[in-house]
């Protein structure tokens, strides 16, 4: 079995940014260290830090402590999080996504010029749910062309992406509403390159292969857009969180197997899957 890793694979800076800082805070030892829900969306690896001593938690009034780390994960939060963190006594230790801090900036300077914001992304995402808080939850969260009708076209527009989003798919909803917008339409494209490229990189790639394995959180809205660029390549496409998921009748009459990995997937993690693949075939 020939077996193709896409370069990109795996951690990209924010989300290295992100656990480096974690990992320094939890070496220390001194206090305890919360985080408010999932620093990456990649269960197993939290379960890591978790051993560690992270304690995730869903709301913040469960901290009933005066003197602790609080990690602003790399998805961002809001303004008020934030503030009610500093109000207990909390060190901060803010992880956001160099590019989500970015978009957080965008949509707050459009909401501030007296523009109709518009983002583009999924609005249950803590990403989104940030970026939003910016404009005091006054944005328009969009995901296809049915949502534009919650959109004021009379109004001068902001539009902007969640991070993870798709080029392709944001790019048609910026035609739709530039040929519905009555006045001035300012359009930000805040998509992570690196989650670009991931995308491109397997759509590329799988043309040569007989299989696609993507490897990441079952939760990871940029490691289940991989999945889908695979299986738009009409290829047998798998999404697996670690190798204990892999099947070997995955691989039968399969001469080639490309693993991709999301933003928020270990290297380890991509290793195992390579192991557990040149077992099931060497056994096979």
């Amino acid at each position: 079995m020939k077996i193709t890793i896409a370069k990109k694979a795996g951690f990209c800076f924010g989300v290295n940014r992100a656990i480096k800082m974690v990992r320094k805070v939890l070496a220390v030892k001194d206090k305890p260290v919360f985080s408010l829900g999932l620093i990456i969306h990649n269960p197993d690896f939290i379960a890591e830090l978790e051993s560690e001593g992270l304690k995730v938690i869903d709301l913040i009034e469960e901290i009933d402590v005066d003197d602790g780390y609080f990690i602003i994960r790399s998805h961002g939060t809001t303004p008020e999080i934030i503030e009610e963190a500093k109000i207990k006594g909390l060190d901060i230790v803010d992880t956001t996504c160099p590019f989500v801090k970015k978009a957080q900036e965008v949509a707050r300077n459009f909401f501030e010029g007296g523009f109709e914001v518009v983002i583009f992304g999924d609005k249950e995402h803590a990403e989104v749910i940030g970026i939003n808080a910016h404009t005091k939850n006054n944005a328009k969260i969009i995901r296809n062309n049915n949502d534009l009708e919650k959109v004021d076209f009379s109004r001068p527009i902001g539009v902007l992406s969640q991070t993870t989003q798709k080029n392709d798919n944001f790019n048609e909803i910026v035609e739709a509403i530039k040929s519905r917008a009555e006045k001035e339409v300012i359009i930000e494209n805040t998509i992570c390159l690196d989650s670009t490229d991931k995308k491109e990189e397997i759509s590329e790639l799988a043309k040569e292969n007989d299989v696609v394995i993507i490897v990441g959180g079952k939760i990871s809205n940029n490691t289940k857009k991989l999945a889908e660029v695979g299986r738009a390549s009409n290829l047998d496409t798998y999404h697996v969180e670690n190798s204990k998921e892999l099947l070997s009748e995955w691989f039968f009459d399969k001469k080639s197997v490309l693993i991709g990995a999301g933003a928020s997937t270990p290297q380890k993690h991509i290793d195992d899957v390579v192991e557990k693949i040149n077992s099931i075939c060497n056994n096979g």
